[in-house]
């Protein structure tokens, strides 16, 4: 037994401590009971005559379609002595669609053909040669059952054809619990570590056959309590898998990966079980290590069934990952992440709706989530990606909730406890998005997370412009090539950002706060929108603040602070989606760097309150960090090109401009590149002016000491003891008309106080009309 294995048996409490079931809300004793109707896995009787009503129009024409297609294939055949899940999940949910046109239209063809399925299907399980078939399971198990279930409803079985195929799911899923879950050594490796979709994939594709087998085999309770457990822990408060803001520990993609499969499951539970029958607590994946505890689980006590589908901490985990939609509908590639789309979002949609109860926020984002599936630009409307729920969909979805759907009426997210702050100029599929990472806690203590905070990410007319490099991960036993710091845009201190990644619960990186956002009343050309994040590593306090200025750039805000006397080598680093492999151009000036694809392009200008700034590209060595990626719908390995802002120097700070545009438009109008230059202004500052039709905006970082009294190039003066400053429009000789004030007590120009306060703040800012806001961080 290795020490891996040794150690997480040690931890594992066994559920036998911790508060019981009433202290958790939940009652002992119900008078439900479980009496499984046909059909139920994806759809109940009483559907029928509804999707016959519907099924003519989009998008339930689209994914009928999708349905007949799956149905028309034919029947993949195992080589010899193998039990291979791709062929047996391929050919479950072809057998579940056969059955469900033949459910629906009476259909004896396809009656016939999902009884000839389930007669060729073999039960030799433990003939298969994947290492994590586990999270596999649900296509073959959750497909099978939902046809057989089908058949059952029908009337199309004889008795004993009815137990034979009941027979057949029930040792499949006897004998994959028994591998995965009843054997310690396997469990410990394969799903205590991992508290995430590992678990929760699992347990959906035991869960539904069990479901099914009530009252047929008396292992299936046992079964059923088991995955119940999982989802109603995992997915509650004290899983620590999502937090109370909605954000998932793992990201969006395996977020993703999971929660198509765990609604297979929900939903059926929703068919077939009434809230609040009582079920069984199994602790036996529960494990006390920092953050996962045993504490409020104790095997053998009752659950009373609450289904997370129903449930507003499981809800709000749409609202996070709709927040993070790039324009154009995908998921970026956030810790261990390709760009995904995410498929079952408008399934809990319809549940909300339902639901008089359910809170405000949610029931006002519910039919954005509808919204954000069906103007997906490369998979609209999709509904197979990670598990097939293409019947739910047409179950659930009615034509009030379609016509509803409609993009969020907010924009910017600021989410402290998952640790994203999103900026975006609108939901459409050429609006700028900008995101900007700060993690703590629970949030960033998962398997798949990678060492981010304080990186930033761009996305800007159609083009991912400035990237988070993704999940490359060429080594099984080992964690993603993209993992650390240093493939992430942060800064580095001689070569170093937050602590590496180690394995299992070697977590890395240290905790990252979001501070402080503030959004302008007045928006558009005169709009600002700002997050301001802290993080400390190498003996650096770190503060970013990224602000998104007139809805048309970005502007990057960092200072620090050192308990380390001696200078040393400070990277200000930075990854963008062209060069090498990704394609389009990139190129290295002395003041800037930038990345052009097709549709659009990003001039990023630095500036260093050190005079010797160097921008200079790390050394490429192929499929190292930080050049290589792997993020793309292809999945397809790369590199792309890096630059580092490079001064040696105690306590540097830095202002960037992110600067988006339109290749081949007018420079300094609309789209087009905006003129943007360094300026001199005195030592420890650093400044950068913004010119863009008509407006001139400064942008300044000033060390603790510099010089507060400083004289702008057309020899206006500027007075201020701010560590980051934005001034929109200050040419002319006319008053600003914005102003945004970081960490410090008053600004003015040519002696006109522009935002003062008797102490210092986090935070000054005002935009047009507004009145200023002032804002302190307690103990910031």
């Amino acid at each position: 037994m290795n020490a891996v294995l040794l150690l997480l048996l040690a931890c594992v409490g066994g559920g036998d401590t911790g508060v019981g079931d009433a202290d958790r809300g939940v009652s002992a004793t119900s008078d439900a009971s479980i009496d499984v109707p046909h059909p139920f896995v994806a759809v109940r009787q009483r559907d029928r005559a509804a999707i016959l009503d519907r099924v003519g129009a989009e998008p339930w024409a689209t994914i009928l379609a999708r349905i007949e297609e799956r149905a028309a294939r034919d029947y993949l055949e195992d080589d010899e002595g193998e039990w291979d899940h791709d062929n047996n999940g391929t050919n479950g949910t072809t057998a579940q669609a056969a059955a469900f046109l033949g459910w629906l239209r009476d259909d004896p063809e396809m009656t016939a053909k999902a009884i000839d399925f389930l007669d060729r299907l073999e039960t030799d399980f433990e003939n298969n040669s994947t290492w994590d078939v586990n999270i596999r399971m649900p296509a073959p198990l959750i497909g099978y059952t939902a046809a057989w279930d089908l058949l059952v409803a029908q009337g199309a079985l004889t008795a004993d054809q009815e137990a034979a195929f009941a027979d057949k799911l029930a040792t499949i899923t006897g004998k994959f619990f028994d591998a995965y879950v009843a054997d310690d050594a396997v469990r410990l490796q394969m799903l205590t570590p991992a508290q995430n979709n590992h678990p929760l994939r699992t347990a959906a594709a035991v869960g539904v056959p069990a479901l099914a087998l009530i009252g047929r085999d008396d292992r299936a309770e046992e079964w059923l309590s088991w995955a119940a457990s999982e989802v109603s822990w995992l997915l509650g408060p004290d899983g620590q898998y999502v937090q109370a803001d909605g954000a998932v520990s793992e990201g969006p993609f395996y977020y993703g990966f999971g929660l198509s499969a765990v609604l297979g499951f929900l939903v059926a539970m929703d068919n077939a079980v009434v809230e609040g029958t009582e079920l069984t607590w199994d602790c036996r994946n529960r494990i006390d290590m920092d953050p996962f505890t045993t504490a409020g689980c104790i095997d053998g006590a009752p659950l009373r069934w609450h289904n997370p589908l129903r449930d507003p901490w499981f809800q709000r985990t749409l609202s996070w990952s709709l927040a993070l939609r790039l324009p154009g509908g995908l998921r970026p590639p956030l810790a261990d992440a390709n760009l995904v789309q995410q498929n079952g979002g408008a399934l809990v949609a319809a549940t909300v709706r339902s639901q008089d109860d359910a809170p405000a926020d949610l029931r006002a984002d519910a039919p954005a989530w509808v919204w954000d599936w069906l103007a997906a630009v490369d998979y609209p409307a999709d509904t197979t990606r990670s598990h097939d729920l293409s019947i739910q969909h047409l179950a659930r979805l009615d034509r009030d909730l379609v016509a509803a759907a409609a993009p969020p009426s907010w924009t910017h997210a600021f989410r402290d406890e998952g640790g994203n702050a999103v900026l975006r100029t609108g939901w459409g599929d050429d609006d700028l998005w900008a995101l900007l990472v700060a993690e703590h806690g629970s949030v960033r203590k998962t398997l798949h997370d990678h060492v981010d905070s304080l990186s930033f990410s761009l996305m800007a007319y159609g083009e991912y412009l400035l990237l988070d490099p993704g999940y490359y991960k060429p080594d099984e036993l080992d964690n993603a090539v993209t993992a650390d710091a240093d493939s992430h845009n942060v800064i580095l201190v001689d070569g170093q950002g937050a602590p590496d990644k180690g394995l299992l619960y070697n977590w890395g990186d240290t905790d990252a706060f979001l501070d402080l956002s503030y959004v302008s009343g007045t928006g558009g050309e005169a709009g600002l929108a700002y997050a301001e994040a802290r993080q400390r590593y190498e003996d650096v306090d770190f503060q970013r603040g990224l602000l998104l200025a007139r809805d048309r750039y970005l502007v990057v805000l960092d200072r620090t602070e050192s308990a380390v006397d001696g200078a040393r080598r400070f990277s200000w680093r930075l990854s963008g989606n062209a060069g090498y492999d990704a394609g389009g151009s990139f190129s290295v000036d002395a003041d800037r760097a930038t990345w052009e694809r097709d549709l659009a392009g990003v001039d990023v200008v630095l500036a260093a309150t050190r005079p010797d700034l160097a921008l200079v590209e790390p050394p490429l060595v192929e499929g190292e960090p930080p050049h290589v990626h792997q993020f793309d719908l292809e999945r397809a390995v790369g590199a792309h090109g890096v630059v580092d802002g490079e001064v040696d120097a105690v306590a540097p700070g830095f202002a960037a401009v992110l600067a988006p545009y339109r290749p081949g438009l007018v420079a300094g109008a609309g789209e087009g590149r905006l003129q943007v230059e360094r300026l001199d202004l005195d030592e420890g500052v650093a400044a950068l002016l913004v010119d863009w039709e008509g407006h001139r905006d400064l942008v300044l970082v000033r060390e603790a000491d510099a010089p507060e009294a400083l004289t702008l190039p057309d020899g206006r003066s500027l007075v201020t003891d701010a560590r980051g400053l934005f001034l929109a429009d200050v040419g002319a000789g006319g008053s600003p008309t914005g102003v945004l004030l970081a960490d410090g007590s008053t600004v003015t120009l040519d002696g006109e106080e522009l935002c003062a306060s008797d102490v210092a703040v986090d935070l000054c800012a005002w935009s047009g009309d507004d009145a200023p806001t002032r804002i302190v961080v307690p103990g910031g």
